[in-house]
């Protein structure tokens, strides 16, 4: 069986609104993903300068907020 996975996030960070060009820093890397044995979905995403993300999609009824690590990688692993 295939099971099609749609994922959205939602970035809230200081520098949300910072221009093009002088200061503007680049886009967080695309979210990663991995499908664990118990079908659970582990998503992580590097993103130091974050100060809340959450993935949503018809995988869950309300959106799943993201831990961050000391590193700035931020991680959530959905219920199986």
């Amino acid at each position: 069986m295939r099971t099609t996975l749609v994922l959205c996030l939602t970035l809230a960070a200081a520098n949300a609104q910072t221009p093009a060009g002088k200061g503007a820093r680049p886009a967080p890397a695309p979210p990663a993903y991995k499908v664990n044995p118990d079908r659970t979905v582990t998503f992580t995403l590097r993103a130091p300068e974050a100060t809340a993300v959450s993935v949503s999609g018809d995988f869950t009824q309300t959106p799943l907020s993201m831990t961050k690590s000391a590193d700035g990688v931020w991680m959530v692993t959905s219920a199986a």
